[in-house]
């Protein structure tokens, strides 16, 4: 039997108790992204990576409807209660620039990253609710302060990947579940 450091355990526990459509998350999500981007107009990729750069501090649906509205409406978007700077690079992105270019910090290009490519075992979308899977409990500010440096991001994601390779899956499916699970639950960061 092999032995899991808790943090692992804590994380491959959650994942189980998800339902099986959560393990598809990043699937889904690349399979919307790719129905806005036609809607609009766009590629897929431009559309996930609009859906990425408005995505600091958005629920999904939000997210969603914030990167609809966006890529109908263009420059004249407002993103009332997104981040301006994360609206600037959505439009910078709607307008033609790459989104791996654009996009910044660890969390938004992996969640790019995730959608895009949802069956790589490389990329790991850490979050809050990702790293407070991992402590087994609420954030505190400081730790959720800690989250932006890239040492804590390494470290957290290295743990998804390890619960990933004990469970035979992908570890943005592993994030995605336990993020669906810990949601269900009722378990906030």
């Amino acid at each position: 039997m092999l032995i899991l450091a808790k943090a692992t355990q804590r994380i491959v526990d959650r994942a189980r108790a998800a339902e099986p459509d959560a393990w598809r998350w990043y699937y889904d999500a690349r399979d919307i992204a790719a129905l806005l981007g036609r809607r609009n107009g766009v590629p897929t990729a431009t559309a996930a990576g609009i859906i990425a750069a408005l995505s600091p501090g958005c629920s999904w649906d939000r997210n969603l409807d914030d990167a609809a509205r966006l890529m109908q409406d263009g420059t004249a978007f407002s993103g009332a209660g997104t981040y301006r700077a994360n609206v600037r690079k959505a439009q910078r992105i709607l307008a033609g620039e790459k989104p791996l270019r654009v996009l910044g910090g660890p969390k938004v290009i992996s969640f790019y990253l995730c959608i895009m490519r949802p069956w790589s075992r490389i990329p790991v979308c850490v979050d809050r609710h990702a790293m407070a899977i991992v402590m087994g409990r609420k954030l505190t500010g400081k730790e959720r302060a800690a989250l932006g440096k890239p040492a804590q991001y390494r470290k957290i994601a290295s743990q998804y990947r390890e619960a990933a390779a004990v469970m035979g899956k992908v570890p943005s499916a592993v994030q995605a579940a336990s993020w669906v699970a810990q949601r269900l639950q009722g378990e906030t960061a």
